[in-house]
């Protein structure tokens, strides 16, 4: 875990299912899923789905706990 004053704690970790309405929140923000294969505005449940996908690994970059921002590999 890195501390930087004022922010929280950040810590890279495998992604949980808590994780999920974090994530939509994310690739709900403007430009954060441009150019990429899935559709802006993703739901929940199309979320979840992508995490059980078991081809991709997902890794989350959190602060205080909260998933704010994520890497997916192949």
């Amino acid at each position: 875990p890195v501390v930087d004053e004022g922010r929280g704690e950040c810590a890279i970790r495998g992604v949980r299912s808590a994780d999920i309405a974090d994530l939509v929140e994310v690739m709900s923000c403007p430009g954060v899923v441009q150019g990429l294969s899935v559709m802006p505005f993703v739901s929940e449940s199309e979320v979840a789905r992508m995490l059980d996908a078991k081809e991709r690994h997902w890794i989350v970059a959190a602060v205080d706990g909260k998933a704010v921002g994520f890497v997916s590999l192949e």
